[in-house]
């Protein structure tokens, strides 16, 4: 949902989202593109969710991880943010990169052991 917002309506995205507007000035450029990768990345993990792939879920997130880690670095190098700042960027950046990896990984794992290995791949 958020990259169609983003890709959408990336002004009122950029306004309305928590910190965003502390990072600089608006670009629509960059959110329109920023949008994009969030829907293919959620693409990738809904197909992935409603076929049973975990391929599909672990590729669909590696982007939110890459995401979740640089804001991770950013915390190591700059500090905290403030209160509501973290808990937000933790709530809605880093926890759901981590258990969309996880899950991925889970359901690739269920997955292979129950279908027998010479019949993974034609």
């Amino acid at each position: 949902m958020n990259g169609l917002w983003m890709t959408a309506m990336p002004q009122e995205w950029f306004m309305s989202t928590p910190g965003v507007s502390e990072t600089g000035p608006f670009n629509p450029h960059f959110v329109i593109d920023i949008g994009l990768v969030n829907l293919v990345s959620g693409g990738l993990v809904l197909t992935g969710s409603l076929r049973k792939n975990g391929s599909f879920i672990v590729i669909g997130s590696i982007w939110p991880l890459l995401h979740a880690l640089f804001h991770v670095l950013h915390w190591s190098v700059e500090g905290l943010p403030s209160g509501v700042a973290l808990a937000l960027e933790t709530i809605f950046v880093v926890m759901p990169a981590f258990v969309g990896i996880l899950c991925g990984f889970v359901i690739s794992r269920k997955m292979s052991d129950a279908v027998p290995s010479s019949q993974v791949w034609p």
